[in-house]
């Protein structure tokens, strides 16, 4: 039998369980429903309520699900504004795919209620204000929420009476932009690829921001008002058949802020792409950089960055050795940073990490297994030229294809025939570490010697968990603890890894269910390596 609503499995849990828990009043904890069960009550949730659907999706996008359940429209894909707006209302679970003919159709659920509904002048006021938040992310990346308040209240013109409080109670979609475990733990506001030692806390912003610069970033994923960048887009728009500028400009702003070469150079490629001429190609790239703002200087451009300001704040930390030893690892040994979780020999000691060698070559074997995986199978369009392949994929791309990986023994069993005789044993060691490898959600308990202590409840088993390239509580603190974590391990031999992502689960765990933890991990065998692993398979 048919079941309509079915297709929410095919979602990720965290993102469907973010839009429930901000559509639903008595939403219950993550571990206890399923995603069907959340998107028949956010469903009945704005059933209830139709107003919900004014932060719940665009007002563009709205009105396009009005015209479909009405039959004034239909979807023919001739443009890419329709593309996207078809795009937000499946991400919101408003639009299902039926395969052909019947095509895209409006939930059966919501039929009715979306047949009453009028665009109203207070959802387009909400849209403004998603995109200032969303443009605050990009301009800023991380900002507590005390001053994302002063910042929303000084901006705010005066036709927009909607407080900031009340524009995030009633604007879930804006949850999927930021980092959630930030917005719980920090009480900040922070998008998902801030990293927090970027930032020169002590400087001062030269730039003074608007309301309309703000939502020009939220929109555009860049300052049209900036001339520079008003040309750049100008360009990017004529060219819109070589790139999907929107999401171009946003990971260009952002790989901007960490300096990776390898993705730059990627992202100068596509300026050279739109120039006929190559030398003007890297000029634009080379003065579009300039005036992109810094997440570091506190969304000042490199072009207006108060120089002697910087050096001044720069010089007093290399002046001052002293602070670095205020700095007590995440992990909570009481220990300094350097002298525990972010010092390769310590970590080294106490496997807590792999060598470079073996590093090497655990992502040598991954990338390479996960690349043949997919020429295998074609879950994605693929390029013989790995780093081409790769560069295209988003997390949840790159985590279904290891999915796929992990679950077909056949890849890893035909790299050995292949190359009999000429693997090394660190190579078998990793090879065989993939072939015993195990996906769950855990509990995260506390750090164990550099080492994150995973808690397997089901089977009553303790993982001691070893970080790659560094300690894992350098992503993962521990005054976070104890917190539901989804990942895959990877036995090794004097070693438990991980298949590169650890997901946290936005759930709080109260004080009745941590007293039940710790029961269980007073019964529950410890696990370190590959040997302790197969005991209890």
């Amino acid at each position: 039998m048919f079941d309509e609503y079915g297709f929410i499995n095919r979602y990720d849990k965290v993102t469907v369980f973010t839009l429930y828990e901000q559509m639903v009043d008595d939403s219950k904890d993550y571990e206890k429903v399923t995603r069907k069960k959340m998107l028949l009550s956010i469903y009945e949730a704005l059933i209830e309520d139709p107003n919900r659907f004014e932060g719940y999706v665009s007002a563009n996008a709205l009105s396009l699900l009005i015209e479909l359940v009405h039959k004034r429209q239909e979807l023919g894909f001739d443009d890419i504004e329709e593309y996207k707006l078809v795009q937000e209302l499946q991400d919101s679970f408003l639009l299902i795919f039926h395969g052909m003919p019947e095509g895209f159709k409006v939930p059966s659920m919501l039929e009715k209620v979306v047949k009453t509904i009028q665009v109203s002048d207070r959802h387009k006021a909400l849209d403004q204000i998603y995109d200032f938040l969303k443009g605050i992310l990009l301009v800023r990346g991380q900002v507590p929420m005390k001053e994302l308040k002063t910042i929303y209240d000084a901006c705010k013109p005066s036709n927009i009476s909607i407080s900031l409080n009340e524009a995030l109670h009633h604007l879930p979609r804006i949850f999927l932009d930021i980092d959630m475990s930030a917005f719980i733990h920090e009480n900040a506001f922070s998008h998902p690829m801030f990293y927090g030692d970027l930032i020169l806390f002590a400087y001062e912003p030269v730039y003074k921001h608007t309301w309309e610069t703000y939502i020009s970033f939220g929109k555009y994923g860049i300052n049209i008002y900036n001339p520079i960048l008003n040309e750049f887009y100008e360009k990017l728009q004529k060219n819109k058949d070589k790139v999907l500028y929107e999401y171009f400009v946003e990971e260009m702003v952002v790989l901007t802020q960490l300096s990776l070469d390898f993705d730059m150079s990627r992202i100068m490629q596509t300026f050279i792409d739109i120039e006929s001429d190559v030398d003007r190609g890297v000029k634009l790239y080379n003065d579009v950089v300039k005036e992109i703002p810094r997440w570091k200087y506190k969304g000042d451009p490199i072009s207006l960055a108060d120089t002697e300001q910087i050096h001044h704040i720069e010089n007093l930390l290399d002046n001052e050795d002293d602070l670095l030893e205020d700095f007590d690892c995440p992990c909570g040994s009481g220990l300094l940073t350097e002298d525990c979780c972010n010092n390769e020999e310590v970590l080294l000691k106490n496997h807590a990490a792999l060598s470079e060698d073996r590093v090497l070559t655990f992502y040598g074997l991954f990338y390479l297994l996960l690349h043949r995986t997919n020429q295998k199978y074609r879950l994605h369009p693929h390029f013989n030229n790995a780093e081409r392949f790769f560069e295209r994929l988003q997390q949840q791309d790159f985590t279904s294809l290891a999915d796929k990986f992990f679950n077909s023994p056949d890849i890893i069993n035909d790299y050995i025939k292949q190359y009999e005789g000429q693997i090394t044993p660190d190579q078998l060691e990793v090879l065989t570490g993939f072939q015993y490898s195990l996906k769950k959600k855990f509990v995260a308990l506390r750090y164990d010697h550099q080492k994150l202590v995973l808690l397997d409840e089901d089977k009553k088993r303790l993982f001691h968990v070893s970080g790659i390239t560094n300690g894992i509580s350098l992503n993962i603190p521990n005054d976070v603890l104890p917190l539901f974590v989804e990942t895959r391990l990877i036995p090794l031999n004097h070693e438990i890894t991980y298949a590169v992502f650890m997901s946290q689960m936005p759930v709080v765990i109260g004080v009745n269910i941590r007293k039940e933890l710790k029961k269980i991990e007073k019964q529950s065998i410890v696990i370190r390596n590959i040997e302790d692993f197969l005991e209890t398979v």
